[in-house]
């Protein structure tokens, strides 16, 4: 009997004094946790691939073009020392969040810099979007309060990978492409193709843009747009500041044409 007890007061102190569980190896989104319950297990690191670039893209290409185009907008990381920081994109919002994609920014030796976009799946396409004059980044196609839901990549068929970027004052900014209509010197796209309407799904309008013409915009309503359209062009950038403006047609026109392109145009990068 006392062999007994003492055979089990040895396992009870040895069991006593066994180390404690390590931390558990950062994940791929750089994160660490340690559990005191059971014992660590190791995680693998997510292999990231270099997104290839649209211009290899053949037969899709068009398809991925109408679905740029419908971007609400375009987020865009803020600078860093040298270069724009990092943007991120998670597939979730709140739940078991985990990296889809990241887009790093490397300088140049001759100046500037490039950007390399990373995704967790291999064989994507990707292309950063311009935003303003010096500005690219991931077209948004849905907002959700500081979340901004983007397509980061595409497919060979085409078809978008998306994901979610938060919006974090100091470290990304977002452009709103109905805002910038406002903002910048905006034009139609394609002129000699553009219906003109007297109000949303109203009667089609005959306007005259000859000889030259200067386009301001007056309020964008869902998939519609009114504009006011000068002629003769005015404008500093494309016209002649001396002339004077002897007519003017207020019209709506479609956000999209046939083709499934803006018909409206912003000088986002300037004159």
């Amino acid at each position: 009997m006392h062999l007994t007890a003492l055979i089990g007061l040895v396992c009870v102190l040895l069991a006593a004094c066994e180390p404690p569980p390590r931390p558990q190896l950062n994940g791929a989104d750089g994160s660490s946790a340690q559990t005191a319950t059971r014992a660590p297990q190791v995680v693998a690191q997510t292999r990231f691939h270099i997104a290839r670039p649209l211009w290899e893209m053949r037969d899709s290409a068009a398809r991925v073009e109408r679905l740029r185009e419908q971007a609400k907008g375009v987020v865009v990381p803020t600078y860093g020392q040298v270069t724009p920081q990092e943007l991120n994109v998670v597939n979730d919002t709140s739940y078991e969040i985990r990296t889809l994609a990241r887009v790093r920014f490397y300088p140049l030796s001759e100046g500037g810099w490039t950007d390399t976009t990373w995704t967790s799946e291999p064989g994507l396409y990707a292309e950063l979007v311009r935003a303003t004059h010096d500005d690219y980044g991931l077209p948004v196609v849905e907002t959700r309060g500081r979340w901004l839901r983007v397509h980061y990549a595409f497919a060979e068929d085409g078809s978008p990978r998306s994901g979610w970027v938060h919006l974090v004052p100091g470290k990304s900014v977002y452009h709103d492409r109905d805002r910038q209509l406002l903002e910048f010197s905006t034009t139609l796209t394609d002129p000699a193709n553009t219906d003109f309407y007297s109000a949303p799904n109203g009667q089609p309008m005959a306007v005259d843009l000859r000889p030259s013409y200067t386009l301001a915009v007056l309020r964008v309503e869902q998939d519609w747009i009114q504009v006011v359209l000068m002629r003769p062009d005015t404008s500093a950038c494309t016209g002649n500041e001396n002339y004077r403006v002897t007519r003017r047609d207020t019209a709506w026109v479609r956000r999209y044409g046939a083709s499934g392109k803006r018909q409206l145009t912003s000088a986002i990068a300037g004159c």
